[in-house]
């Protein structure tokens, strides 16, 4: 699986321009599987699984022309898939915050695994040769990061209707895409189809 996430960023884009080592990504998704759970659904293969599909909504979208100008935010997307349900307990949010979990109390039980999810890929981050955003300019790192935190926090079952209201509204009135909201929005409106992605997959 990891391979086949290698391969996924590699035929996006050229990892050298975006300054990223290819090395150090295969380090980083090494040490990310090793804090996925053997849980039902919120396992590794479901991360390989969303991946391949915002990978496949970029191709098969405008997205790849949209966000062309800037390949970090492609980057983003990408590498929010595979954290975004980093070392889950597979519990639901409502129970960790009916059970007052540490992780609830901890995120004073706002989006508290999404939360967790963004903290722990981070923090993979200080592990030795795992830091890919480490060659990043301050800019670029700090865009980087907001559109990850972004998208994990999109994929919260709590805000879906939220983002549904909103696509409908942005389909009406048009995007801008030359605005950083909309290009904000965009993205987490990739990562959150894609984790809910299942439905339109063959059954096996």
């Amino acid at each position: 699986l990891r391979g086949i996430l290698g391969r996924l960023f590699e035929s996006m884009f050229t990892l050298s321009e975006i300054d990223v080592n290819p090395k150090t990504l295969c380090s980083f998704i090494r040490e990310a599987e090793k804090h996925y759970h053997d849980n039902p659904f919120h396992n590794f293969y479901h991360i390989t699984c969303v991946t391949h599909f915002s990978y496949m909504l970029i191709r098969a979208s405008k997205g790849i022309e949209l966000l062309n100008s800037n390949m970090f935010y492609i980057f983003s997307i990408m590498l929010s898939a595979v954290v975004h349900d980093i070392d889950h307990p597979g519990n639901s949010n409502l129970y960790e915050i009916n059970s007052k979990s540490e992780l609830a109390l901890l995120y004073n039980e706002c989006s508290v695994l999404e939360n967790h999810h963004c903290s722990m890929a981070f923090r993979i981050m200080r592990v030795n040769n795992c830091d890919i955003l480490a060659e990043l300019s301050p800019s670029s790192y700090k865009d980087v990061k907001k559109t990850i935190v972004n998208c994990i926090l999109a994929t919260d079952m709590s805000v879906h209707f939220e983002l549904i209201d909103l696509v409908k509204k942005k389909v009406s009135a048009g995007w801008d895409l030359q605005d950083s909201n909309d290009i904000f929005f965009f993205c987490r409106i990739i990562l959150h189809a894609s984790d809910l992605s299942n439905p339109v997959r063959p059954f096996h």
